[in-house]
């Protein structure tokens, strides 16, 4: 199931759309993966330790609306979390959307020793 853009916040609905059309030109396989996040969601994240935000005390910015995850897609169009064999794609999506003004996961320490990324690869926010 593909994430909804139209879910995201105004201020940041933009910067994903340019992103996303940057990801395409130059056909890097990655999807949009998701966007906004129930309390419900945002908890479980955080009881699977994805997530350092428990949803409650300490709010995700994909609870208020302007985060997002990209994921690469695999040889038969797969999503995969295979950080260190998709490396480049990652390192590139997160230089595209540095460019366009986000914040990314993969500068969050700590930093994984195999892929150099911070804790989440495919994490990327609104910079206010």
């Amino acid at each position: 199931m593909a994430a909804r853009l139209d879910t995201l916040d105004p201020i940041f609905r933009p910067i994903v759309e340019r992103v996303m059309a940057r990801i395409e030109a130059e056909k890097l396989p990655m999807v949009l993966a998701e966007t906004d996040r129930s309390y419900e969601k945002q908890a479980d994240c955080f009881r699977r330790g994805v997530s350092k935000c428990d949803g409650l005390r300490n709010i995700s910015l994909h609870q208020a609306r302007l985060a997002a995850d990209f994921v690469a897609l695999d040889e038969k169009g797969n999503r995969s979390w295979d950080y260190a064999k998709y490396k480049a794609v990652y390192k590139r999506m997160a230089e595209i959307a540095r460019e366009e003004g986000c914040e990314v996961g993969q500068d969050w320490k700590p930093f994984d020793p195999v892929t150099g990324f911070g804790w989440d690869p495919p994490h990327i926010q609104f910079k206010a």
